[in-house]
């Protein structure tokens, strides 16, 4: 119904100015023109009643007419008659505000000026008494420090003037101390060298005597080493001269097989059975009639003999002694 409505409309108009504003508002209004009695009872609805309770804004109610009185004037915070002594009570509170703030702004206005005005004073009766205080202790204290120089150059000439005197002392005391060591050093120190040159003779015979023996024994251990290694030298020589005879012994047998091998494989035995080796000019052999090659080279048991290839009779220009006659090609084998 209507009171649910305006319940619920209340309460999120509040929150949203709440989420939305950094401030709350100052109070709730709630106003009805009149009417009859049976069109307020919505307005005594006990929901309604509670939420306005609950508030903690203060709620302002102005419902219909002086005669009108419902439960929501009753829990309100301030009631008025009708709605426009609403306004007029709202506008009366703000005026009543204003002049309240405006008597406490001249209140705090007038306290902060005379506060200024004391400060004031204050400050420039502290800096009177202070800039002739200052002058006071200025004036004192020159005369202090003037005063206390006067008596610091007579400590200090009084101190340098025993400094003086005390290291004049000291150098006395150091020169005659030196003056005796010197002397004492000068007594000492024949003695002293005839002992470091009586030790140093010990202690060089000493070590001549360690370095013959070790020199001895190093010549003997080198002799020694120097023996082995030439008898391992010599046997090592034997052993590479006799594999050395031997692997050339085995060279020339397998030579002398191979050469009579390759003897026996040649064609020195066919050609001492009465055949011929035919060759071209460049030592390829002819096996057969058709070769292009004119110069032939025929390979006897004995020795060689150049031929020529040609066609028809053989002219007589061409015979030259110490090669055998020119053959006919022969086409048709």
């Amino acid at each position: 119904g209507a009171a649910a409505e305006i319940r619920d409309a209340l309460m999120v108009s509040l929150a949203q100015i709440e989420l939305n504003h950094p401030w709350r508002p100052d109070a709730v209004v709630i106003i009805r023109g009149g009417g009859a009695v049976n069109d307020m009872a919505w307005l005594n609805d006990y929901a309604l009643v509670r939420c306005v309770c609950e508030l903690e804004i203060p709620v302002l109610t102005g419902i219909g007419h002086e005669r009108d009185s419902t439960m929501l004037d009753e829990v309100a915070n301030q009631r008025y008659d009708t709605p426009s002594k609403v306004i007029a009570g709202i506008e009366r509170t703000i005026v009543q505000r204003t002049r309240e703030a405006q008597s406490l702004f001249d209140q705090v206005s007038q306290q902060a000026h005379r506060s200024l005005e004391r400060t004031k004073q204050s400050v420039e009766q502290t800096f009177v008494t202070v800039q002739s205080g200052a002058r006071q202790t200025l004036a004192d204290t020159q005369a202090d420090a003037t005063a206390l120089l006067g008596e610091v150059k007579l400590s200090a000439a009084y101190a340098l003037r025993a400094a003086s005197e005390a290291i004049q002392r000291d150098m006395a005391d150091v020169r005659h101390l030196a003056h005796r060591q010197v002397a004492q050093a000068q007594r000492e120190v024949p003695a002293l060298m005839t002992d470091i040159r009586s030790e140093a003779r010990q202690v060089l015979r000493t070590a001549q005597v360690r370095t013959e023996a070790d020199w001895r024994f190093v010549v003997e251990y080198a002799t020694t080493e120097l023996r082995h290694q030439k008898e391992a030298v010599e046997r090592t020589y034997a052993e590479t001269t006799n594999r050395a005879h031997q692997t050339i012994s085995d060279a020339r047998e397998r030579s002398q097989a191979l050469v009579r091998e390759i003897t026996g494989q040649g064609p020195e035995q066919t050609l001492g059975r009465g055949f011929a080796l035919v060759r071209d000019a460049e030592g390829r052999t002819v096996t057969s009639v058709n070769s292009d090659s004119p110069e032939l080279v025929i390979q006897f048991r004995d020795g060689e003999r150049h031929a020529r290839f040609t066609k028809g009779p053989a002219p007589e220009a061409m015979a030259t002694p110490g090669k055998i006659d020119i053959f006919k090609r022969n086409d048709n084998p």
